[in-house]
């Protein structure tokens, strides 16, 4: 009974329509009933009924819109129709008798948007599609120029277009989506994170956790409803911020610390972020407001912090938050979890290096799209952290090695950032190509031109032996060796700098 009132919304008709379905079944009367993409013949009974006829093909896609978008306004209707009818369109959709007119614009009843949705997607699923990516458009558009509440609202609008996939009615509730809000600390609300702790964790979490609101306030965004008292709350920690005393402190700051050192050490300027807690008052981690409002306030960091690193999220079960996690892209990190007061957290990771927000955003409206449940994530390849000395010795190797693949093929440098951001299906040839891109950024400079002609002539394009390169050159062997020397040297510091502080050869 329960999942048929879900799926009818309780409409009557669609209650009828139903009943009629499983009457035609029989003895399959245990089954769930159908996703109504499965029943298009119900679909139609039900799309008749709440638009019969519509005035022209635009009303049509009008009616299509108000179904798809979380809420419908002018702006809305301009970009997935045009200009010149966004104010009409929107006049007439105001006056049908399923759409109500909310605080931020136009919404459907519940059911109505269901059929209307499953309608256009078994009957034109090309003109679904093309619908969906105009009213994204709208939707990024307003992530990228908004901020405070409205940036809010934006975020709920792109969760809501993922309500197709059948991922995420298990974590979302979309019946609650915007209900609940992220907030800045108020006087009184640390008492009520701890006690929230205390109840949900532990006694040994909530020391951890009072800890932490001393020392990064910030870090913690209560979430809250219609009253003052928080019914939920995040602590999003800034580790590349962090005290080592602190860090160490906590097992789960430290696992995720340790973690990102070992696959993939943040630059000096590259921040480490952790989802260190997160619960709802009463359901905990359970899908429920404040989980629509953790995602929300987690995709936000996501797309507006360019040097963004690592970021972790830890759950109590992370068995069940697996199928979510792949869906966002997050890989399993089970080396950074970590036990406090008996109770045992499982992290979730992602390097943010690897694939930026925007690269994110795209993979993230494919799976709005679809209806399959993804793989879960692979995670990172470990890279290899050497220290400035190790990191020399290699640059010396590939140098001498450099027209040798076979030899360079076993190079400790090709499993450092460098090399791995910019490999692409030939490590050997992007770590050669690195190596003589460094050797020709040392001979624009005036003061270094002499030593890049060493390493040309040693390294690039070689004499026979390094005496006759010295002679080609002009110079003492014992210059030539000074010059070839100092020269190494200059290619592993920029190497080197680039290793720490970015892509480009360029360094000191």
């Amino acid at each position: 009974h329960d999942a048929v009132l879900a799926a009818t919304h309780g409409h009557p008709l669609a209650l009828t329509l139903l009943l009629d379905l499983f009457a035609q079944r029989g003895d399959a009367t245990d089954e769930p009933p159908p996703d109504l993409r499965a029943v298009p013949d119900v679909v139609a009974n039900l799309v008749e009924s709440f638009v019969d006829e519509v005035p022209t093909a635009q009303h049509r896609t009008a009616v299509h819109v108000v179904a798809h978008a979380r809420t419908t306004t002018v702006a809305t209707l301009r970009r997935a129709i045009g200009d010149e009818l966004a104010d009409e369109l929107f006049a007439w959709l105001r006056g049908l008798s399923f759409v109500e007119v909310g605080p931020h614009g136009l919404l459907p009843h519940d059911l109505a948007r269901d059929v209307l949705e499953a309608d256009l997607r078994w009957r034109d699923t090309e003109t679904f599609v093309q619908l969906h990516r105009r009213i994204r458009d709208e939707v990024v558009a307003r992530l990228r120029s908004t901020d405070g509440v409205e940036l809010q609202r934006a975020l709920a609008d792109l969760m809501f277009l993922h309500r197709g996939n059948p991922i995420t009615p298990q974590a979302w509730d979309w019946s609650t989506l915007g209900h609940v809000y992220a907030d800045a600390l108020r006087e009184g609300d640390a008492a009520a994170i701890l006690a929230m702790v205390r109840r949900h964790e532990g006694v040994a979490s909530a020391a951890i956790a009072a800890r932490w609101l001393e020392r990064q306030p910030a870090a913690f965004t209560p979430f809250r409803a219609q009253g003052p008292e928080p019914v939920g709350f995040l602590a999003q920690l800034a580790l590349h911020e962090a005290d080592p005393d602190d860090v160490a402190a906590d097992p789960v700051a430290r696992a995720a610390w340790e973690h990102a050192q070992r696959q993939s050490p943040p630059r000096p300027q590259d921040e480490v972020l952790i989802g260190r807690f997160f619960m709802d008052r009463g359901a905990y981690q359970a899908p429920s407001p404040s989980f629509n409002v953790l995602t929300i306030r987690t995709t936000q960091e996501w797309l507006r912090r360019p040097r963004l690193s690592w970021y972790y999220m830890v759950f109590a079960d992370p068995e069940a938050f697996g199928p979510l996690m792949a869906y966002i892209h997050f890989a399993r990190a089970p080396e950074a979890d970590a036990e406090v007061g008996g109770h045992r957290l499982g992290a979730f990771a992602r390097d943010w290096r690897r694939s930026p927000a925007d690269e994110w955003l795209e993979l993230m409206a494919e799976r709005e799209l679809s209806s399959q449940a993804p793989a879960p994530a692979a995670a990172a390849p470990e890279e290899l952290a050497l220290s400035e000395r190790a990191f020399a010795e290699a640059v010396r190797a590939a140098l001498r090695d450099l027209r040798r693949p076979d030899a360079l093929a076993a190079n400790p440098l090709l499993r450092t950032r460098t090399v791995r951001e910019r490999c692409g299906d030939d490590p050997v040839a992007a770590l050669r190509d690195l190596i003589v891109e460094a050797v020709d950024a040392l001979a624009a400079e005036p003061r270094d031109a002499k030593l890049a002609r060493a390493l040309q002539r040693t390294y690039v394009t070689p004499a026979a032996t390094q005496e006759a390169a010295a002679e080609l050159l002009g110079l003492p062997f014992s210059t030539y060796r000074g010059h070839l020397a100092r020269g190494i040297e200059r290619v592993a510091e920029r190497l080197w700098h680039c290793e720490l502080y970015g892509p480009s050869v360029g360094g000191p």
